[in-house]
Formats: C-alpha cells, structure tokens, sequence
C-alpha cells in the first residue's frame, strides 16, 4: 500500500509515519521543508498521485485566525482539489478535534451527532475541513472519513505545545511548580499516541461512505488525578500553585461506542502506563 501522510513531522504525524514504515507501507511524507505544498495544485498533483490512501493531519491549531484559515481550510480544499482532479482512488482520512464539541460545566461524554460549541478559531477550521470532505465524498464520489481526536499526549509530545499531561511531567522531573487554574476539577479525555495509531491503522481498513468518528479513552481525567498519579510514579510530593480563574465550563470526555462497533477500535493503555511511558520519554530525552 502507498500511503501519503500531511504533517508527517508533528507529534503525532511522526508516530503514524513509524508505525506505517514498521508495517512495510510506501510512505510518502509532507510538512514544512519537503517538495509537496498545499498552496502548490502542481506539488499536489505530484504528492496524490498512486498513492491508496492519504492521512491528512497538516493543521495550525494557534496563532493569528488567518493562518489557521489558510492552512485548515483552504489547504484541505486543495488537497481535496488535487484527490479529485488526479486520483480519486486515494481514500482521505482527515484527523479532526474534540475543540469542536466545546467544553461543559458537567461531565459529559460527547458523541459523534452532538451539537457542537465551536469556541476557537482552530475548532471553526477543523469543522470546515470536515464539512469540505463530506462535500468532496458526497458530490464528487471521494472516498473519506473524519477521526475526530481528544487530547493526544506520549513519545515525542512537547511540554508546553502538545498536552497538559507533558507540561506536567517536564514541571515534576525538573522539580517547578505547577500551575493549575481553578481547584484542579477541570477534566479532560487523555489517549495515549499509540492507541490513536492503532485507530488510524484500523481506518485505513473501513468500507463505508463518509463519516465521522471519535477516537479517545471515554474516561475523563481531571488535573488532581494527573498529580496524583505523577507522585506516584515519581514516588514524590509536587509543588502545585492553585490560582483563581474565570468561571466557565471546563469539562471534555468522549463516548467511542461507535468507533468500537465500526472500526474495531480498543483502547489499550491506562493513564499510569501512559504516564510512565511519557516520564521515561522525557527523562531520556534529556528534559
């Protein structure tokens, strides 16, 4: 199989390229620096053509709202453009974000078909990818799916960019304080990066039209929990600094019932063995 992966340097682009190689797959690698540019029809055509299947992860998810338009959305479009134009035999799988569900002031595991609160400009973006694709696969017959993610942390995850569970970690081995907003309470659906790989592998596999699924633990983990569990395995007291903040609904968890019975998605690590994971990631890498 020729498999094509944008944003093949991120955190987690990184990952799926080492578990595409190790299966023996043609990979094709775009991301910043390579000879392939989402601005670029020609490039494109060049990166789309032969290839069976495409994981489509380039994003900005910060910044100034016009680049995460240029990238999120009008980079998909051309993506889409070049799929439909040059080889409409690659399947697209766009990886999109829990940003769009929002946040909520009571625990509550979000589903594929819930309203959404879109709050930020990267959750807006990744919407409108989403709908872009279901429009290329309706209209046009491309094949795709959308793999919506919760909070992803593991190997290869930077403190202070990819995951709260990171800052935490890279804070206790470097003995800082940590800095929790609130009274810890907030809570979020950490999945460890292996398990997200095992979804997209899985999904390279899936039959079905367009559609969208949640890939995430379905447990919600609040802050105090991640201390606890860091002290554990560090085996020491953390220096942690509760600061007063604003109000506002500050929960996130999944329901991934469907990606279960569709996809054949398990989840396969616990919080503490991703914690350990992480710790051992960092304290090799010198953080």
């Amino acid at each position: 199989m020729k498999v094509g992966v944008t944003g093949a340097r991120g955190f987690i682009g990184n990952n799926l390229c080492r578990a595409l190689y190790e299966k023996g797959y043609d990979v094709v690698e775009m991301d910043l620096g390579s000879k392939y540019n989402l601005f670029d029809i020609n490039s494109l055509k060049d990166f789309v053509s032969g290839l069976d299947l495409i994981y489509h992860l380039a994003a900005i998810n910060r910044g100034e709202d016009s680049d995460m338009v240029n990238v999120n959305i009008i980079g998909t479009y051309n993506l889409l453009e070049a799929v439909k134009r040059f080889n409409k035999n690659a399947k697209v799988v766009l990886v999109s974000t829990f940003q769009i569900y929002g946040l909520t002031k009571e625990k509550y595991a979000f589903k594929e078909n819930d309203n959404l609160n879109l709050y930020s400009g990267y959750g807006i973006t990744k919407w409108s990818s989403e709908k872009l694709l279901k429009l290329y696969c309706q209209r046009d017959n491309i094949k795709g799916i959308t793999l919506r993610l919760s909070n992803v942390y593991g190997p290869g995850c930077k403190p202070f960019y990819n995951s709260v569970i990171a800052n935490f970690v890279y804070q206790a081995l470097n003995d800082e304080q940590l800095i929790i907003k609130g009274n810890g309470s907030s809570s979020r659906d950490f999945i460890y990066v292996n398990d997200v790989i095992d979804a997209f592998l899985k999904a390279a596999d899936y039959k079905g039209g367009y559609d969208i699924f949640n890939i995430c633990s379905g447990i919600s983990t609040d802050l105090n929990e991640l201390v606890y569990e860091i002290e554990k395995i560090l085996n020491k007291k953390l220096n942690v600094k509760y600061i007063e903040r604003d109000e506002i609904g500050d929960f996130s968890s999944g329901d991934y019932s469907k990606s279960k019975a569709m996809l054949g998605f398990r989840v396969n690590t616990s919080i503490t063995e991703g914690l350990k994971n992480i710790i051992n990631y960092l304290r090799k890498d010198g953080y």
